[in-house]
C-alpha cells in the first residue's frame, strides 16, 4: 500500500469511528453489545460483497465474498445460508402504508377539498360514492383492514375521531412515536438513504452524475438564537417539503402504470435539523 492509500485509509477510519457514535450510542442505549453489532455487520458484509461486487457478471463465490470481506470462508458459508433462509422485509410495513395514506389524504384530489386541504371523511362508504376513510385505505394501503390503520394513526395522535364519526387528519405527514418498530424502519431508511448519497459521491468509479448534499451550519449561536433557529427552520423546512411532496405526487405513477412499467425509481430529498454543543474556540 503507497503513502497515498495508507493516509486515506487512516483518514477513512477516523470518519467511520466519527460516523459510528450516534449509532453506537443508540446500540448501548438499547442494551446492544458490541458482538451482536459485529455478527450483523458480517451479514451486512456478506450481503453487499455477494450482490455488489460481482466481475463480469458472475455468480459470486463464497471464496472471493472471502477475500473481498476478510471473513473466513466458514463464516462466509454460514452466514450465506442464513441469508438464503430469510426473507427480504417486507416493503409494506405498517410505517410505509401509514404513510402512503397520509400522503394521498393530502395531495389526491378526491380526498381534499376545493383549497387542497385535506377532507374530513366518514370512517365507511355506507354503500355511497362519496371518499371515506374506509375506501382511502383500501386503495393505498394494500390489504390492511381500516380500523387497525385507524387504531395506528390515534396512537401517535395523527387524526382525530370526531363526535360524529368521522376522521380529521391532524398532521403533515407520518411521524411514528418513539421506540417503537416504525421509527426503527424509518431511522434506518433516513440513514440509508443519506449515506448512499455519500457513497456516490465519494466513489471516484461512479459514472452516476454527484447527488445534491449540502449542510449548513454555524458553530457560535446564543441558547435564544438557537431556539429561535430551531423554530424558523422547522415552518421554512415544512413549506419546502409539502412544495417537493407535491412536485412528486402529481408525478407519481397511477396503481396501473405501476403495474405497465418496466422501470420505477423511488426517490425523494431529506431534510434534517441537528445541534450541539460547540467545542471551545481553541479546539475548532
Amino acid at each position: 500500500m503507497n503513502e497515498q492509500n495508507r493516509h486515506y485509509q487512516n483518514r477513512l477510519g477516523r470518519s467511520i469511528t466519527f460516523l459510528l457514535k450516534p449509532l453506537v450510542r443508540l446500540l448501548i442505549r438499547s442494551g446492544v453489545g458490541f458482538s451482536d453489532f459485529a455478527e450483523w455487520a458480517k451479514f451486512a458484509f456478506v450481503k453487499i460483497a455477494e450482490k455488489e461486487f460481482l466481475i463480469d457478471g458472475k455468480q459470486q463465490s463464497t471464496s472471493r465474498i472471502s477475500i473481498l470481506t476478510g471473513l473466513h470462508r466458514k463464516e462466509v458459508a454460514r452466514i450465506r445460508s442464513e441469508l438464503s433462509d430469510k426473507a427480504e422485509p417486507e416493503e409494506a410495513s405498517s410505517a410505509n402504508r401509514a404513510a402512503r395514506v397520509i400522503n394521498a389524504w393530502l395531495r389526491e384530489p378526491r380526498y381534499t377539498g376545493k383549497q387542497g386541504l385535506p377532507l374530513v371523511l366518514p370512517l365507511d362508504s355506507n354503500k355511497s360514492e362519496s371518499p371515506s376513510f374506509e375506501m382511502l385505505v383500501k386503495e393505498f394501503s394494500g390489504d390492511i383492514h381500516s380500523t387497525t390503520l385507524l387504531d395506528e394513526l390515534q396512537r401517535i395522535g395523527a387524526v382525530d375521531k370526531l363526535p360524529d364519526g368521522r376522521i380529521e387528519l391532524k398532521c403533515h405527514g407520518y411521524i411514528p412515536t418513539p421506540q417503537t418498530p416504525e421509527q426503527l424502519d424509518i431511522m434506518a431508511q433516513s440513514a440509508h438513504d443519506l449515506l448512499c448519497t455519500l457513497d456516490n459521491n465519494l466513489n471516484p468509479e461512479t459514472n452516476q452524475e454527484k447527488r445534491f448534499q449540502r449542510t449548513v451550519a454555524y458553530r457560535h449561536l446564543s441558547k435564544q438564537d438557537l431556539e429561535a433557529f430551531k423554530q424558523f427552520s422547522e415552518k421554512e423546512n415544512e413549506k419546502l417539503l409539502l412544495k417537493l411532496n407535491k412536485w412528486l405526487a402529481e408525478r407519481d405513477m397511477s396503481t396501473a402504470e405501476q403495474e405497465k412499467a418496466t422501470c420505477q425509481y423511488r426517490t425523494g430529498v431529506g431534510i434534517y435539523y441537528f445541534e450541539e454543543p460547540s467545542a471551545p474556540s481553541n479546539e475548532d
